[in-house]
This record gives C-alpha cells, structure tokens and sequence, in this order.
C-alpha cells in the first residue's frame, strides 16, 4: 500500500508540473514579427540619434537637422511614410538587426553588418577627424598616430562607428588599448570631455563646428591631422522586414535625389 502511495504522489506532482509549464507558456507574449515592407503601401520605421546639426529633437518621433530633411526627401521620392525611433548608435544597429528599425544613417559597409542588413548606394561623403587639446598639438605635427597615443592621450570613440582602418588598427592593440574610451552616444563624448575623462575624440567636422560655437569651447579643441577617414556612407536596411528588389527601389529614389539642386547646394562636396 506504501508504494501505490508513492506512485500515486509521483503522479500528482508530474501533473501538476506539466499543467504549470504549460500555464507558463501561455503567459509568454508571442514574438511580434513585422511583415516585409511593401512598396505600394510603404511605411518605414528610421532608427536615429542625437547628431546636430545633422539630426536632433527632444521628441525621438519629430527630429529635425540636414539629415533629416534628406531622408524625407528621398522616402518622399520612394513614395514612403516615415516614423522614427530614437536611440544610440549601437542600439540602432541592434535594432536593424533585430527587425525592430526598418534602416539606420550613417554606415559603413562592414562583413559583420552584411550578415543581417542591405546597404543602399552610398547617399552623402563623411569625415571623420581627431580633435584634442591644444597640449597634445605637438604630438600631432609628427604625422604618426602612434607617437600622438604614445603621449598617453585619452581618446573618445562612439560604440559601434568605425574610423577608418588605420585607428582600427591601433584600437585593436594591446599597446594602445587603455588609450580609447567609449560612450555610448556623440552628446556622452563631449561629456567625458568636459569631466576630464578624455583629452579629444574623432568627430564629423561640420557637427565638431556646430557643438563648438553652440557649447563656447572653440579654444578647448583642435584638429590633429595625423588620421582622416574619409568615405561614403550608406542606409543600412534590416533583412528581417526589406529585400534587394525593395533595395533597389530606395536606390533609385537616392538616385533621383542627388541630381536635384537642393542636394548638389548642401552635399555634393
């Protein structure tokens, strides 16, 4: 009779676990996958940061800036409907990854990106260039990288954006590892600036321009010209909600853009 007890309490509790896994599984909110993005009826999400003058807003769904303005140019050319959702840089990458942005500005083509996104043509020219203290200036004029982070320079970098080869070299040294400081957004750049935590950090000179008359620190930063990267960049387009005959529709659109004379007045450098 003891051991009709025990199978009957073993029974009881392997029902009892099964109905509370399966309660379990109820409860869980189904993953929302969003559909592939239809040209006829196209409605994209833009996954954007803080970048004046490029880009910025208080409110993540309205940012404004010369970006901006283009990107609604050419969706307007793609006959597409914009909403946009605001957030860092490397957040926005992880996003197109996801499905959860349907593209992202300013990228480069890299392999790992390829893996779950398609570039667009490239739709405007980009610099990047090193700007730290009058004090590390002198270490600039020999023209080599190395001996300005041999100074014990500490840098500011954006997470996620890429430099040009020749700092990606340096950043992947062990040497200069403790060198580089990373901030999750442009704002938190300027930021480690200001507290001391950084002594300069690469920067679009347009927006460098822009943030050092808007935060009066034009004596606070110079140009070291010992690195510039200087490339095109991309819309980079997630595989989970676009296709190449989609890529290929918002190509044409850049296309047809670049040849007006707003674009040749602001981008054609």
């Amino acid at each position: 009779m003891p051991r009709n007890k025990n199978i009957i309490l073993i029974c009881v509790i392997l029902l009892i676990s099964a109905s509370t896994c399966l309660r379990g599984k109820s409860s869980q909110q189904p993953e929302q996958v969003r559909p592939k993005i239809n040209i006829e009826n196209c409605n994209l999400i833009l996954g954007w940061g803080s970048w004046p003058p490029y880009q910025w807003g208080n409110n993540g769904n309205s940012p404004r800036g010369l970006q901006i303005s283009l990107v609604k140019q050419i969706a307007k050319q793609a006959n597409c409907k914009l909403s946009f959702v605001k957030q860092s840089f490397s957040e926005n990458i992880e996003a197109v990854k996801n499905g959860t942005v349907d593209f992202i500005m300013d990228t480069s083509i890299t392999d790992y990106r390829k893996e779950f996104g398609l570039f667009t043509i490239p739709y405007r020219f980009e610099a990047m260039v090193l700007y730290v203290k009058p004090q590390f200036i002198q270490y600039c004029k020999k023209g080599n990288i190395n001996d300005v982070l041999g100074s014990g320079i500490k840098i500011g970098v954006n997470r996620g954006n890429i430099y040009g080869e020749e700092v990606s070299k340096v950043q992947n040294d062990a040497k200069f590892r403790n060198n580089f400081i990373d901030s999750a957004t442009n704002d938190g750049l300027f930021e480690l600036f200001k507290s001391g935590e950084i002594d300069g950090f690469f920067e679009d000179p347009t927006v460098m321009a822009y943030n050092l008359r808007k935060k009066d620190m034009l004596k606070q930063l110079q140009a070291c010209k010992v690195t510039q990267n200087s490339a095109t960049v991309s819309f980079l387009f997630s595989k989970k909600t676009t296709d190449e005959k989609f890529i290929t529709h918002f190509n044409q659109a850049i296309e047809k853009v670049k040849q007006t004379k707003t674009y040749r007045e602001l981008w054609s450098w």
